[in-house]
């Protein structure tokens, strides 16, 4: 009888079988009830990317001491291998058996590996590193898309304003990961999309990333609040503007502005809404400049510079805007050179 497509085990080469296999085969000496734990063991594990005795534990609900003896004999196991670049104890499995039984787990225990996801998500969130806030982080798309999404955006802004470009691009990898396993829908993969293009456009990759932002910009319009449609209006013009396109740039930063507005006429404290909006009247300007429209470019960094000084109040240390009021700072003396404007202008504490 064909039972193809009915199993976990339908393919007589499928990984995960393989992967049993090798429990069975290098554990022969132990008994069928130890081999069981341990093939339990191997599927938790698969759900970081990497793990310690701690996280072990807890990803098996089991105390550190019987974690420890599960571990003794897990990693006999020929796909087990330490990381030491997250310290001593800390170990992964090899990606050609953790991908196949992280993809079994979700596919036929799904409510385990949720728990999992949730487990893994906890225990990273409490260590406070950047590499185990993007591992909670992907671990949050796993267990709740609606969290993940909000979450990310907050990551990437905060590597950004840090400007934290290693971690910028192990978040993009991550990204590209959930989106390649097609896990992802509706905002959250809109959000992971936007994540990933940031990421490419920021690195100066911008010319190959039109097609992709007019699916993600599509997309947003369709499932994303607000706010994201803005950001990939925003990304939109980026593109168009080094592809020296600026009218086209203008209208889309345009639509940008538009939202951004409409949204802030409901929450003027929003403060990211209102950076948001800062930064796209500061990009108008500089298409606007482009274009050779000198006094409005002049009139909408004015605009930009108003608020940005707004939010540098509220937020003194916050080095991402203080960064952006120093640019504009420095946008509006070249227009002033360049209009020949006699007066200085310099507002005391901005110095670029």
């Amino acid at each position: 009888m064909d039972n193809s497509g009915s199993t976990p085990w339908s393919k007589p080469k499928d990984p995960v079988r393989l992967a049993l296999d090798m429990v069975d085969q290098t554990l022969q000496e132990v008994s069928a009830a130890e081999r069981r734990q341990t093939w339990a063991g191997l599927l938790a594990a698969s759900v970081p990317h990497w793990l310690d005795l701690a996280l072990f534990a807890a990803l098996c609900e089991t105390t550190s001491l019987e974690a420890e003896g599960i571990f003794f004999i897990l990693r006999r196991l020929p796909c087990i291998k330490p990381v030491h670049a997250r310290g001593e104890g800390a170990f992964q499995i090899d990606d050609s058996i953790r991908v196949p039984l992280r993809g079994h787990l979700r596919t036929w225990h799904p409510d385990r590996w949720q728990r999992l996801s949730r487990h893994a998500c906890a225990h990273f969130k409490k260590r406070g590193d950047s590499s185990s806030a993007i591992e909670a982080l992907y671990h949050r798309f796993a267990s709740n898309l609606a969290s993940a999404a909000w979450e990310c955006q907050a990551l990437g802004d905060y590597f950004r304003d840090y400007r934290l470009n290693a971690e910028q691009t192990i978040l993009g990898e991550v990204l590209t990961e959930l989106i390649t396993a097609n896990w992802l829908s509706g905002p959250a993969l809109v959000e992971a999309w936007l994540g990933i293009l940031w990421i490419r456009a920021l690195r100066g990759e911008t010319g190959q990333l039109k097609r992709e932002a007019r699916k993600v910009l599509a997309l947003a319009t369709e499932v994303s609040p607000p706010a994201r449609i803005a950001d990939a209006w925003i990304l939109m013009g980026d593109l168009r503007m080094t592809q020296e396109r600026p009218g086209v740039a203008l209208a889309a930063y345009h639509h940008a502005e538009s939202i951004l507005k409409s949204l802030i006429t409901q929450d003027p404290w929003h403060l990211t809404w209102c950076r948001e909006l800062a930064i796209t009247y500061s990009k108008t300007g500089l298409a606007h400049q482009s274009l050779g429209s000198i006094l409005t470019s002049h009139g909408t960094l004015e605009k930009s510079r108003i608020l940005l000084e707004n939010l540098c109040a509220k937020s003194p240390g916050h080095p991402g805007r203080q960064r952006e009021l120093a640019a504009i700072v420095i946008l509006l003396q070249d227009l002033h050179a360049c209009m020949e404007l006699w007066r200085p202008w310099n507002p005391a504490g901005y110095q670029p």
